[in-house]
């Protein structure tokens, strides 16, 4: 007769966005998580930040596409989750006519972009218009946070001195 195999504990580092994304995730894919964190979310960077989703200028450009779709679809569908502190915005951008915005091809088409010319001082421009999500970090920290604690995550406060 076979026991089943334990699962190895995976440790995040931070209680910031990041850390408690990364570790959430990993928690509602199965995985045994606790979070180490010097200090509480609340006095994270994170805590401070101010945060909207665009695609991020990186390369190689197709997985930056993906993660930016991806991370979109996740961002809508905490958008209708009113304590979530994510919402949809409108956006706009503003881009000199005759240069492609990198970030145009990992607009999801679901962002609902359009574009029109503009002509500011004699120079052409194109002005982009979509709507992207905001997150109100006061509001999604303490959010991840207890979504993590609820679904079984453990978070751990002290000084990290040696990654062994």
């Amino acid at each position: 007769m076979s026991t089943p195999s334990e699962k190895a504990e995976i440790i995040v580092l931070g209680s910031g966005v990041s850390g408690l994304t990364t570790a959430l995730t990993l928690l509602e894919n199965g995985c045994d998580v606790r979070i180490i964190a010097r200090e509480h979310f609340n006095d994270t960077v994170s805590a401070n930040a101010a945060a909207v989703w665009i695609p991020y200028k990186a390369l190689p450009v197709n997985k930056v596409v993906k993660w930016s779709n991806l991370s979109y679809a996740k961002f809508k569908e905490l958008a209708g989750i009113p304590e979530s502190g994510v919402s949809t915005i409108p956006f706009r951008v503003i881009e000199p006519a005759d240069e492609t915005p990198f970030w145009l091809d990992a607009l999801p088409e679901e962002a609902e972009m359009s574009r029109c010319n503009i002509t500011v001082l004699g120079s052409d421009f194109n002005s982009y218009s979509c709507s992207i999500p905001l997150i109100e970090t006061h509001i999604y920290l303490p959010f991840l946070h207890d979504k993590f604690l609820e679904n079984g995550g453990t978070i751990q406060y002290q000084d990290i001195k040696d990654i062994n």
